[in-house]
């Protein structure tokens, strides 16, 4: 396994290394959930690349976040790295992990976090039952105003009526027309089913960004173009008037 100063480039892929060495049955087998430390003091002495390495760990952070600090230490010129002969303290956090080491708090690791609950000294952990995100966000006029418990306009009422606690409805909303499937439905079937009416009055629905074939810009597809780079070279004055002008503001903009 080697790797090259310059670009960084692993000339072996590190997950199937991991994976041949057998490393998450070490980690595990070695006590690497914190069972056996838990509640001691551990002086670790070691070089600059497993200490960072350690302390990233016990941050909780996960692949993604640990790429993003490095990438933003190389765009600044600064990096944190250890001193000759430096002491830190490293504050243990167990967190869930997956085969990598990394933190995850998706099924099935999450399953394996415990909270102790402060009122009753019993355990806390995850239920099987998962509400849809998109729940909350059909939800949204509603929970705003923390109806029914809280009322944002005055009532007498125990639990206040909708007229009399939230704006509602909404004068219009204005999202992507993707949402025609998604926050527009979802909040049109939580205001019947609450209020037996739409939560908007009207609708303004623009287009969507494709590329050069046409294709709706996607992260998942990596055909995304960054806006800040436009920006920079364009204006965002200049942007915005091409998008305003180029066609009517619910078609699509290639």
């Amino acid at each position: 396994m080697g790797n090259c100063g310059s670009c960084k480039h692993w000339d072996h892929d590190k997950h199937e290394i991991l994976n041949d060495e057998g490393w998450g049955e070490c980690k595990l087998s070695e006590g690497y959930e914190g069972g056996k430390i838990k509640n001691k003091t551990i002086l670790i002495i070691s070089h600059e690349y497993p200490l960072w390495m350690l302390e990233t760990v016990m941050r909780s952070w996960g692949e993604e976040q640990t790429l993003l600090v490095k990438q933003e230490q190389e765009q600044s010129g600064i990096y944190d790295f250890f001193g000759t002969g430096e002491s830190r303290e490293v504050v243990y956090m167990q967190a869930p992990r997956n085969k990598w080491g990394f933190a995850d708090f998706h099924r099935p690791y999450v399953d394996t976090v415990i909270f102790p609950c402060n009122a009753c000294d019993k355990k806390m952990k995850r239920v099987p039952e998962v509400i849809d995100g998109w729940f909350d966000s059909g939800a949204m006029p509603f929970a705003q105003a923390h109806y029914p418990f809280s009322c944002i306009k005055k009532s007498g009422a125990q639990i206040p009526a909708p007229e009399n606690c939230i704006d509602f409805p909404g004068d219009f909303i204005a999202e992507g027309v993707d949402q025609t499937r998604g926050w527009f439905y979802s909040l049109l079937a939580i205001g019947v089913l609450l209020k037996q009416e739409s939560p908007y009055r009207n609708v303004i629905s623009h287009g969507l960004v494709l590329d050069s074939y046409g294709r709706k810009m996607s992260k998942s597809r990596g055909n995304m173009v960054d806006p800040w780079e436009i920006a920079d070279k364009f204006g965002i004055d200049v942007v915005r008037w091409y998008f305003y002008t180029v066609n009517a503001p619910g078609e699509p903009k290639r």
